[in-house]
């Protein structure tokens, strides 16, 4: 019988996904009750947190940021992923100098491969520091490949995040964000001083009492699971790499 409640890595939850996560951790503790649990006075202090976090989230929500500045970042991402599946599929290229190109690429892409999980600002350097590199010693293959068109769009999609991010992006948003960060912290604190406290009863205690809440914790838990590790695969199958670039300029080719 299995008694060990697992764990979950929960700073690679988007800030949706873990209030989620919580909402569903406090409906499976409403269903065994906080009594039967015997977790009556810790849990008292995580709802106290956790009503933190929904304010939190909920001046999120409302800022201006929440609805422009993530789908501009999701544009670049998404011009970077399909950059780097062009790449990918040069390298089965039957012609030998484009194989080549794309083989020699692909350890940049490699070096490259966590550029999508990075905050903002760190993802905003990285695409220009790879599309640098690229307009460098890469010119010949991005020539090659034929994906100058690729290099400008994402120049102009990185372009487009940092002039939106300060032009909505206020210092108080900024401030919210920063409280988010503060708040999921103290409820994930106040969560595992929740789950430990329980997993201390079942040692004192035996596990028949708690099994099936051990259970659909435990499932729960998995779930959330997956949907970080099917965020991670998507990345790391494709090899995630930087943007390919080249001397000629963007603006150029757009006329």
């Amino acid at each position: 019988m299995n008694t060990k409640i697992g764990t979950l890595d929960f700073k690679n939850l988007h800030n949706e996904e873990h209030f989620q996560f919580e909402n569903d951790f406090i409906v499976l503790i409403n269903q065994f009750t906080p009594a039967a649990l015997g977790i009556e006075a810790k849990y008292s202090v995580y709802l106290q947190f956790y009503s933190l976090e929904s304010e939190a989230l909920n001046l999120i929500r409302q800022s201006s940021i929440t609805d422009e500045l993530p789908d501009a970042d999701q544009k670049r991402i998404d011009t970077f992923i399909g950059l780097s599946l062009a790449v990918k599929s040069a390298g089965n290229h039957f012609n030998y100098i484009l194989k080549s190109a794309a083989t020699h690429l692909q350890i940049l892409f490699e070096y490259y491969s966590s550029l999508p999980l990075r905050s903002y600002d760190d993802k905003t350097e990285a695409i220009k520091s790879l599309i640098g590199d690229l307009n460098g010693i890469y010119q010949q293959d991005i020539t090659n490949l034929g994906l100058a068109d690729w290099i400008c769009e994402l120049e102009a999609n990185n372009d487009a995040f940092v002039s939106l991010k300060k032009t909505r992006y206020s210092q108080e948003a900024g401030k919210i964000q920063l409280q988010m960060k503060h708040v999921r912290m103290e409820v994930d604190n106040a969560y595992r001083n929740v789950i430990e406290h329980i997993s201390a009863l079942i040692t004192l205690q035996g596990g028949i009492a708690f099994k099936e809440f051990v259970s659909k914790i435990n499932q729960q838990i998995q779930s959330y699971r997956s949907v970080i590790a099917k965020r991670k695969a998507i990345l790391g199958d494709i090899k995630i790499t930087s943007p390919l670039n080249v001397t000629e300029n963007c603006s150029s080719r757009a006329m």
